[in-house]
Formats: C-alpha cells, sequence, structure tokens
C-alpha cells in the first residue's frame, strides 16, 4: 500500500504493511493543531487533512468516510505561461485565455478581470470528466464584482431544450450548484452567504445520490433531495466563464485557486451523508495520489 500525506513528500512503501514509512511532516505541521489520518481505498491511502485550530471541523466518524475519485485537480500554482496542469491523474490539463497569474490563496492563482475579452481556463472535453454518480466540485474564490453571475467551474451545454452538465457559480453573491439532468429535469441549490467581498473563501458542492449540498468555508449551508446525475455531455469545462449555452457567459471577477472535481468510486448513493458543522462524504479525500485537499 502506497500512503502520501504531503505534494512534495511520499512518505513511501513499507513492504505491503500498510503503514506510512518515514516521519514527513504533512501541510498542518507538526504542532499538533489539526488532525489529519489515513483511509485505506483498494492499495492507495487517502489522507484526510482539517483546517488549523482557528478554523477547525470535526472529524467524520470512520463509518462515514467514502474517499471521492478525483477526476480534475488544478492546484494553479504554475504562476506563469498559458497551460495549467492537472494533478489528478486524468491529463485533464487547460489552457489559459486572457487570464492573469497572481498570488493566490496557496501558491499562486489565476485572476480574471475583464468579462468583456473572455477570460477563462478551457479543459478539453474528455471521458474521465463525465458525471454518472455521487460528486464533488470546489475551489477557492475571491470574488470582487457586484455582477449577478460569476462562473467558477462549468461543463454544460444547452441543446432544443435540453440542458446537460453542471455549474458551480455565484449567483447574487450566493454559491449556487446547478445540475442539469436531460429529461430528468434540473435541479440548483444555492448557499446563504454573500460572498462578493474581495475575501478568500473556500466553495464546494456535490450530489451524493440522494441530496444536493452546498458548502461555504467548511459550513453546511444548505441541502435539497435530488436523484440523479448530470445528463452526459461532450463540452469542454471551464473555469471562469461559461462557454455557451443558457443563461449567458457568466464571467467570473476576482480570483481562483485550487479546482476540484471528484466522483464516487462506487457509481451509487452513499449513506451516513452529513457530519454536522464538517465536509460531507469526500470533503477531505486527497483525490489524487499524491495532491492534499488544501482546505487551511
Amino acid at each position: 500500500m502506497f500512503c502520501f500525506r504531503e505534494r512534495t513528500g511520499c512518505l513511501g512503501r513499507d513492504g505491503g504493511s500498510g503503514r506510512c514509512s518515514g516521519a514527513g511532516k504533512g501541510l498542518l505541521g507538526s504542532s499538533g493543531q489539526g488532525w489529519s489520518r489515513w483511509v485505506g481505498v483498494g492499495m492507495v491511502a487517502f489522507a484526510l487533512l482539517a483546517p488549523k485550530a482557528d478554523s477547525m471541523l470535526p472529524a467524520p466518524p470512520e463509518s462515514l468516510v467514502a474517499p471521492y475519485e478525483g477526476l480534475l485537480y488544478l492546484p494553479l500554482d504554475e504562476d506563469s505561461g498559458t497551460v495549467v496542469h492537472d494533478h489528478s491523474g486524468n491529463g485533464n490539463d487547460g489552457t489559459i485565455g486572457l487570464a492573469h497569474w497572481e498570488p493566490g490563496k496557496f501558491g499562486s492563482c489565476l485572476e480574471f478581470l475583464n468579462p468583456s475579452i473572455g477570460e477563462a481556463v478551457v479543459v478539453p472535453s474528455s471521458e474521465s470528466l463525465d458525471l454518472y454518480a455521487p460528486f464533488w466540485v470546489s475551489s477557492w474564490i475571491k470574488a470582487r464584482s457586484s455582477a449577478h453571475y460569476l462562473g467558477i467551474v462549468d461543463r454544460y451545454v444547452y441543446d432544443s431544450g435540453t440542458e446537460s452538465g453542471f455549474t458551480l457559480y455565484l449567483n447574487q453573491g450566493l454559491t449556487r450548484l446547478s445540475v442539469y439532468c436531460g429529461a430528468n429535469g434540473t435541479r440548483d441549490i444555492f448557499g446563504t452567504t454573500d460572498l462578493r467581498d474581495d475575501a478568500w473563501h473556500h466553495v464546494a458542492a456535490g450530489w451524493d445520490g440522494q441530496m444536493l449540498y452546498v458548502y461555504v468555508d467548511g459550513a453546511l449551508e444548505r441541502q435539497v433531495p435530488w436523484y440523479h446525475a448530470p445528463a452526459p455531455l461532450t463540452q469542454d469545462l471551464s473555469v471562469g466563464i461559461r462557454l455557451s449555452g443558457w443563461g449567458g457567459f457568466l464571467p467570473f471577477i476576482g480570483r481562483i485557486d485550487e479546482v476540484r472535481l471528484g466522483q464516487s468510486p462506487n457509481h451509487g448513493a452513499l449513506t451516513g451523508r452529513v457530519v454536522s458543522g464538517g465536509y460531507p462524504l469526500g470533503g477531505h479525500s486527497v483525490w489524487a495520489e499524491n495532491e492534499p485537499y488544501r482546505v487551511a
């Protein structure tokens, strides 16, 4: 079994016992201000990392842990150039269109300033981005616009009255997830906090097979029933804008960092979904084998 704890420090392999060899320090440091533990999935161990003490979330019970597969992880730490690299292992690299490199929540990030020139990151369509099971999408954002719609992560198409895909965005400042399920209809869920304050916030939303969720800065803001996965599509995925479809382009104004998309490897509804006051199943998962889910 392989064990991983931090981006630059695989703790190695110990001959199959499942223990992590080496004493490396995790992202939370060695001060005891946070917790971490290891969850084995097949032959890969996933670390669950919580924020530091000043924003501590409760550790989920062992019975509620169900890591998600990483479909896309864009740390946006390149700090230069026109390509952003996917660290999920799926090769879903993206191309930057006119956005600017700036200091991020972690390392560098992309800043989107001018909605009229189509600033965005575009990730080519891939079967590895298809959502047909419980899924999770998240990002760090710093929104500085009063615009009605601000697109964060989008893979959506409108065709002859049928909508497919999903969108994570701000709607009047509230975190909104829309899932477009073809003949099964469309479902929206809204958060409760206006995030257009030019401050960093972690936004996350998902579907567990029975409920849609919206989390802001680690707190559950709303949940609604829903039983259908997004309909399949061949549209590219975009960050910072909607590429096409109903509702306009939703250009984001501000900074975006740490974009993630994952889904359940079990391809079915999960049970015991929400840990009170914390993230739901998979919320702290390390979706890429050696890339921690940085939430502090």
